[in-house]
């Protein structure tokens, strides 16, 4: 709400500026000096305020999508975890938290690894953004120009691994 009133504000400020330092004693001339310089700050204005809310617009498709490549991360780390490990037998039994890599998955623990950590960088980031939005969103001076659906939240990796 803030920033609107800010740009209002400058729109008012210009109109009364354009009609005191105009230099012809003519009420007429200084009201349409008034008049133009108001409705150029108003464009200039509104053309602030679309860029602002453009590039809030955009910072919340890329939340979107950073959504979407953490699930995708998810769901191939979990599957990874399920079918590139073997348990490991002795004589048919079972020993309980004895794992051995699978031979046919090559560097299977450096691939998991790289991917445990792009999935943990792209929870950080999208952490960082969506903080930044909603302190953004909760203040009086940007809440009215900041798009963010409420329903958003932040993540934690270890809800996200089984």
């Amino acid at each position: 709400m803030g920033f609107i009133l800010v740009l209002i504000f400058l729109v008012l400020i210009i109109g009364f500026l354009s009609y005191v330092c105009t230099n012809s004693s003519s009420k007429d001339i200084m009201m349409d000096n008034a008049i133009s310089g108001m409705i150029v700050m108003g464009i200039i204005c509104c053309v602030v305020l679309t860029i602002v809310i453009s590039a809030s617009y955009g910072s919340h498709l890329v939340l979107k999508t950073k959504l979407v490549t953490i699930e995708q991360y998810k769901e191939s780390v979990n599957l990874y975890t399920k079918r590139g490990i073997t348990e490991f037998t002795v004589k048919d039994v079972i020993v309980p938290g004895r794992e051995l890599t699978d031979l046919k998955y090559n560097k299977y623990q450096e691939q998991m690894g790289r991917m445990i950590i792009d999935f943990r960088d792209s929870i950080i980031s999208y952490n960082e953004t969506l903080t930044e939005k909603k302190v953004l969103n909760d203040s009086w001076f940007f809440g009215w120009v900041i798009i963010i659906d409420d329903n958003m939240k932040t993540i934690k990796m270890g809800d996200y691994l089984e």
